[in-house]
Formats: C-alpha cells, sequence, structure tokens
C-alpha cells in the first residue's frame, strides 16, 4: 500500500475519531442539562427521582434521542434535547418518536421562530388580538408559511381569521 492510501487511512481515523469525541461530549453536556431539567420538575411536583415511574423509558425510544442528543453541539438546541430526556423519564411516554423525528429536523432558528409564537398559542389555535398583531411581535406573515410548511401550524393561508396548532 503506497503512502497516499496510509495518509488517507490515518486521517479518515482521525476524522472518525474527533467526530466520536465531539459526539460524546455533546452527551455529556445534554445528560448534564437533563440532570437540572430533572431537579426542576422534582422541585415543581414532578415525580421525585427516588419513586420508580409506573412504566420504563423505551428503548427504542431512548436509542433514537440518544442517536439525536449527540448530533447537537448547540447549547441552546442541547437544553431542548435535555428537556425532552428529563421529561421522558419524569413520565414514560410523554414524548412520541414522532416527536424526537420532528426534533431532529428543527434547526435554532426553527425553535427561535417557534418560541416567538408560543406565547399565543391557545387550546382552540393561535391568538391574534388584532390585525397587524402578529407584526409588532416580530413575526410576518412568512414566519407562519413556514412554520406551516415544517408542519406545526396548519391554517396561515386565511391569516387574519384562525390557525390551528397540529398536535
Amino acid at each position: 500500500v503506497g503512502q497516499p492510501v496510509r495518509e488517507f487511512a490515518a486521517a479518515v481515523k482521525s476524522a472518525s475519531q474527533a467526530r466520536d469525541m465531539q459526539q460524546a461530549v455533546n452527551l455529556k453536556r445534554v445528560a448534564l442539562f437533563a440532570e437540572e431539567e430533572a431537579e426542576e420538575i422534582d422541585r415543581q411536583g414532578g415525580r421525585r427521582s427516588t419513586e420508580a415511574p409506573e412504566q420504563e423509558v423505551e428503548a427504542d425510544w431512548f436509542a433514537r434521542w440518544r442517536t439525536a442528543a449527540q448530533e447537537v453541539s448547540r447549547e441552546d438546541m442541547q437544553r431542548l434535547w435535555a428537556k425532552l430526556l428529563a421529561g421522558e423519564v419524569s413520565r414514560p411516554g410523554t414524548y412520541s418518536l414522532h416527536t424526537l423525528d420532528f426534533m431532529s429536523r428543527m434547526s435554532s432558528s426553527d425553535a427561535e421562530l417557534l418560541a416567538k409564537l408560543a406565547p399565543f398559542i391557545t387550546a382552540g389555535g393561535i391568538l391574534q388580538v388584532q390585525e397587524g398583531f402578529f407584526e409588532t411581535k416580530g413575526l410576518q406573515f412568512a414566519d407562519f408559511l413556514y412554520l406551516e410548511d415544517i408542519g406545526v401550524i396548519s391554517g396561515s393561508q386565511a391569516m387574519g381569521t384562525t390557525y390551528t396548532l397540529n398536535p
């Protein structure tokens, strides 16, 4: 085997090791944030960490969570993954595999946009106080179309009437 092939193999091995290390660091950070979240759940009257849950977190759920969480390097997104884990451990079955799939495709900007909209979400849809209200909150019509496109809301085409949050 020639020198270029050995150099290429060494570079591939080095890149693989760097990726594995980054994934381990990401997962450790998410786990630390999840511990904080679990403590917060306990403080708010959730299941005590000494109590056994009625059911266990499904192995497939945890495997899918881990695979996705290890790829997240931004702290804000790591905190979201930590909330998912803490919530699922506290009450197994709370978050579906569909939720994990959706979250794995969500970017930080998607999360920020959804956070802007969250205060106006009600059980019946999205509350708009008056025409032009959302613009004063930094939300444009294009934002609603985008959220509809990624499957978070529906009804944006009827802007000015009602919006429905997809379950």
